[in-house]
């Protein structure tokens, strides 16, 4: 619901004519793979017209995101459905390491209160991200953009960024984050402190019903406690990226896999040989 919230009050579309309010998502092996799926919907697969389309993959965005997407207009088969003529639904389809950037892009997000995919919040963090994107698109095949093509440099700014910003740290403190909450939703508290201790692995929870009020708690569990970090969560959005990203601790561990064949300079064989049970 915070993603679609800040859609409403940003768009000045009718809300009938938003493409991608309500969508599915297909995550598959291969650029390949997604590029027979695409073609397939072409070819008419289904009785819903392909309005447009949008090759992220070959044309990612400025902050490096990647997918394949296709917006539909519903067709209704009988005079039940017919209500829904004309809607407009999204399609994406993208690789199981484009899924994997993605989820850690909404999970910093979660922790940060930064809206990345729209660029916004710390630049450093939109950079990183963005050369990760190029470095994972150099793996499967896919083109890289001009700003990333020199290899060495790239990786030299993951390195440096991914140690300033403590990417891997930031990413398992949201996922005991994401599971500490997954039981709070529909509590009275909306928004919760939550304080990480990184030597036990463990996660301490508060809540709060005023956003105010609990990043006043937060700054002062963190002086409270300097060992440790202290973050304030909205827990709609802990519970947005848990049901958008059923498989967040695979994905969130594909990506670190990812950083760490950057960082450590091999390609582990077992990287890209990822399946969903």
């Amino acid at each position: 619901m915070h993603s679609i919230r800040l859609k409403l009050r940003s768009s000045k579309t009718e809300f009938e004519r938003m493409q991608d309010l309500g969508g599915c998502r297909a995550i598959v092996a291969s650029p390949d793979a997604v590029a027979e799926i695409v073609q397939r919907y072409r070819d008419g697969i289904s009785r819903h017209e392909v309005r447009r389309e949008a090759d992220y993959i070959n044309h990612p965005r400025s902050s490096g995101y990647r997918s394949h997407h296709l917006i539909m207009r519903y067709k209704a088969r009988n005079e039940r459905d017919a209500q829904f003529d004309g809607l407009q639904i999204e399609l994406q389809a993208r690789t199981v390491n484009q899924h994997a950037w993605a989820t850690a892009v909404e999970a910093i997000g979660l922790l940060t209160g930064f809206d990345l995919k729209h660029e916004n919040g710390d630049q450093r963090w939109v950079q990183f991200f963005d050369a990760m994107s190029a470095d994972i698109a150099e793996q499967e095949g896919c083109p890289v953009v001009e700003r990333w093509s020199d290899r060495s440099l790239r990786r030299d700014a993951i390195k440096d960024l991914a140690s300033a910003l403590s990417v891997s740290r930031l990413l398992e403190k949201c996922a005991h984050a994401v599971k500490a909450l997954e039981h709070r939703v529909g509590e009275k508290s909306r928004y919760y402190t939550m304080r990480f201790d990184p030597l036990s692995k463990t996660v301490s929870i508060r809540g709060y019903v005023a956003p105010a009020a609990g990043a006043m708690g937060a700054a002062l569990q963190e002086a409270q406690f300097s060992a440790m970090d202290s973050v304030l969560v909205d827990v709609d959005r802990a519970e947005n990226l848990r049901l958008a990203y059923p498989n967040y601790f695979l994905d969130v561990g594909l990506f670190n896999r990812h950083i760490t064949r950057v960082i450590k300079g091999y390609d582990p064989g077992f990287l890209y040989e990822y399946s969903r049970a």
